[in-house]
Formats: C-alpha cells, structure tokens, sequence
C-alpha cells in the first residue's frame, strides 16, 4: 500500500500541531513566569542570529517577528512536553522530527501539481523583483528544483513545453 505525499503532509502536520499544542499548553501552564521570561530572551537572541545568518548567507531578509514567534512556541512546546512527558519526551520529538525530514528535503514530492506551479509563479515574482544575485539565485533554485519535480513526474510534457520555449509551465 503506498500513501499518497499528501495525505501524509496533512497527517504529519496535524500530528505536529497535536504534539505542539499539548507542549505548548503544558508549557504555560507549567514553567513559572520567570521561566517563561528567560525563555522569551533566549528566543530574541536567537532571533537576531537566525535573522542576521540568513541575510549573510543567503542574501535575503528574513522578517524577525514570526521568527520571534515561531522560536517562543516551539522553546515553551518542548519545554512543556519535557515538563509532561518526563524521559517519553525525548522520544516523541525524535519521531516527529524524522518523520518530517522528508517534508524539508523532497519538498516538491509532498506538493500537488498546482501547489508545484504556485511556489514556481512565487519564485518567478521573487526573482522579477531581486534586488540582487543572491535573491536571484535563490529564487532560480526554487524554480529549477520545482522543474525537476515537474519533470519527474510528467518527462514528455516538459520535454515538449521546454521545447515549444513557454515561459510558464503548462
């Protein structure tokens, strides 16, 4: 029996959103106030430093507040869930993290067909408005591996598209 890539996206997230927000919930509920404000400290910190490497590595800004936002929940989650599940907690999110790698790595695999065309229009509308090669090239790597996606799964009709010189996907 094999499971279609987008049915488990939409399992693997709504386990993670199960996971999380039982974490999350614990979390607040547990640490103390002084816990919760180190926490967000921290989170800050962070944020600075993935925001900073990310436009030092890729060229590109990366917005800070749902950075902020996303490092809070994620450092009070798995706090609560340590908090909660004691030594099983270690576990949980060892599985949670492995079984959504692939959702990172094969990315496009995990996409529909026009999920796949709409991240290759985003891409082309980043890449019209680059304000250098960084972005530039960083949006071409979107589109070129959204194209080996499209060409995996349908080689003729790319063939035939790349050969009639469209400039969008059929």
């Amino acid at each position: 029996m094999r499971i279609s890539p987008r049915w488990y996206r939409r399992a693997w997230l709504g386990a993670a959103a199960l996971v999380g927000s039982l974490g999350l919930g614990a979390g607040v509920v547990l640490l103390g106030t002084e816990s919760l404000a180190m926490i967000a400290v921290t989170a800050c910190c962070l944020t600075v430093a993935l925001c900073l490497g990310c436009a030092d590595l890729t060229g590109t800004r990366v917005p800070p507040l749902p950075v902020l936002a996303s490092l809070l929940a994620v450092i009070v989650a798995c706090t609560g869930l340590a908090l909660l599940l004691a030594s099983a907690a270690a576990p949980v999110l060892a599985a949670l993290a492995l079984t959504g790698a692939p959702l990172l790595w094969l990315r496009d695999r995990f996409l529909d067909t026009d999920e796949l065309r709409d991240r290759w229009d985003a891409a082309a509308a980043r890449l019209a408005c680059a304000h250098d090669v960084a972005e530039a090239a960083a949006a071409l790597r979107v589109r070129a591996s959204c194209l080996a996606e499209l060409e995996r799964r349908d080689p003729e009709l790319v063939a035939r598209w790349l050969a009639a010189g469209h400039p969008e996907p059929a």
